[in-house]
C-alpha cells in the first residue's frame, strides 16, 4: 500500500500508518466520506474532554507507580520488611486492585478512540486530508 508520509521521520511515520490501516478496517479501504466527515466532526467534539480525562488519570497514575516501584524498591534493599512475599503481593494488591479498576472504568469510553490526544490529533489530519481529496 501507498501512503504519504515520505517527509516524517521514521517512528512518526509509523505511528501515522497505524492510525491508517486502523481507520482503513479489514477492508483495506478507506470509509466513506461522510462517515469519515462524522468521524472527525465526532473527535473535534470529543478532543477538549479527551485531553481533560487522560490529564487526570495520569494524575493518578503516575504516582500509584511511583509509590509501587519505590515499594518494592525499599522491599528488596531491606527498607520494608514482610514475613513473607506474600504479603508484600497481597498489601501491594489491596492498593494497585481499586486503582486499576478505577482506571480501566475512566478509560472504557475511549477504548476505541485513540490512544493519546497526538494520536487524536494524528488521526484528525488523516481524516482532513483524505475529506479534502475526495471532495
Amino acid at each position: 500500500m501507498d501512503y504519504d508520509y515520505d517527509h516524517l521521520p521514521r517512528e512518526e511515520r509509523q505511528r501515522f500508518i497505524a492510525i491508517e490501516e486502523r481507520l482503513r478496517g479489514a477492508s483495506g479501504r478507506m470509509p466513506p466520506v461522510w462517515e469519515m466527515q462524522r468521524r472527525k466532526e465526532h473527535l473535534t467534539n470529543i478532543r477538549p474532554r479527551v485531553a481533560r480525562r487522560l490529564k487526570v488519570l495520569s494524575y493518578v497514575a503516575i504516582p500509584t507507580l511511583i509509590a509501587v516501584v519505590l515499594a518494592i524498591f525499599a522491599y528488596r534493599f531491606g527498607g520494608l520488611h514482610f514475613e513473607s512475599e506474600l504479603v508484600l503481593a497481597s498489601a501491594l494488591g489491596t492498593i494497585l486492585a481499586p486503582v486499576l479498576i478505577v482506571d480501566t472504568w475512566a478509560r472504557w469510553p475511549f477504548f476505541k478512540m485513540p490512544g493519546s490526544v497526538e494520536d487524536l490529533d494524528r488521526e484528525l489530519s488523516i481524516l482532513a486530508t483524505y475529506i479534502e481529496r475526495k471532495t
